[in-house]
């Protein structure tokens, strides 16, 4: 499964390589995807913010990006206090 990581860190951002622009052809539009793994235990359930799937949806290309010189994590707890509270979860 995968989710747009904007839905649940707002501040979620990093900065493409030349290289990985160069290779998905990426001039403007791009989308962004985190692969979730669902614990059994829904409120234990991450995304992965350190390799993000980019994908140029004009060209219909994309891959999985392992982002260098970042501290996010491949194990990003999705549901976090703040966010079961307001949604009505656990």
């Amino acid at each position: 499964m995968v989710v747009s990581p904007f839905e649940f860190k707002q501040d979620y951002s990093f900065e493409l390589s030349d290289e990985d622009k160069e290779e998905l052809e990426i001039e403007e539009e791009v989308a962004v995807f985190s692969i979730v793994t669902i614990h059994s235990e829904i409120t234990k359930s991450t995304m992965n913010l350190l390799a993000p799937v980019v994908i140029n949806p004009v060209k219909r290309v994309g891959k999985q990006v392992v982002l260098l010189q970042s501290d996010y994590m491949t194990r990003h707890l999705i549901w976090t206090e703040e966010l079961t509270t307001t949604e009505g979860g656990a």
